[in-house]
Parts: structure tokens; sequence; C-alpha cells
């Protein structure tokens, strides 16, 4: 693998874990509703109940989302390159996960 990919081997999996960090903390509570951190959606942000079960709810897909996309990245590296593209895709496929669960969470 060309050595200038290895920036977006690891970014892709931190990208998720720091998302299932924040989604623990402000679906139970810990981070309340701000601007700064957390998913900043319309629906998320209409109410304090609507950004804790927004969160709560992409939890689960930003966990399993970094657990794919770290496992891809560490067959990318001493694999094949095409465990890179799978890298890309679970990272798209498990982050909008997230944000639909998240937004239809908060809006229901």
């Amino acid at each position: 693998m060309n050595s200038g990919m290895y920036p977006l081997v690891v970014v892709l999996p931190l990208v998720l874990l720091l998302s299932g960090v924040i989604c623990r903390a402000a679906g139970s509570g810990r981070i309340g509703r701000n601007l700064l951190v957390g998913y900043r959606l319309r629906s998320l942000l209409a109410s304090d109940r609507a950004w804790r079960a927004g969160h709560a709810a992409a939890e689960a897909p930003s966990w399993a989302g970094f657990l794919v996309t770290a496992a891809s990245a560490v067959l990318a590296v001493v694999g094949a390159s095409v465990f890179l593209v799978l890298e890309c895709v679970a990272f798209v496929l498990f982050f909008g996960w997230a944000i639909l669960n998240a937004s239809r969470a908060a809006s229901g």
C-alpha cells in the first residue's frame, strides 16, 4: 500500500471511535445539548430528550463501524490494498447508519 494512504487508514476508524465515545456520553446525558460536541442535526438539537435519544441510537452503529473499519485498516496495512476500499465503504455505510438512526430516534 502507498504510504500516502496511511493517514486515511488511521483517521476513519478514529472518527468512528470518537463517535462511539461521544454518543455514549451524550446518550447518557453526560454531554448536554450544545453546538460543539456531538451530532448537530436539527432534529437532535430540538430538545434535550431528542439529543439523548438520537445519540443513544447512533452509539451501536458507531461502535460496529469502528470495529469493521479498524479490522479493515489492519488488513490493508499487512495485506491487500482491497481492504482500504472495504474500509472506506464501511466507514460511509456505518457513519450513515449512525446519523440515520440518530435522526429517526430524535424525531420519533
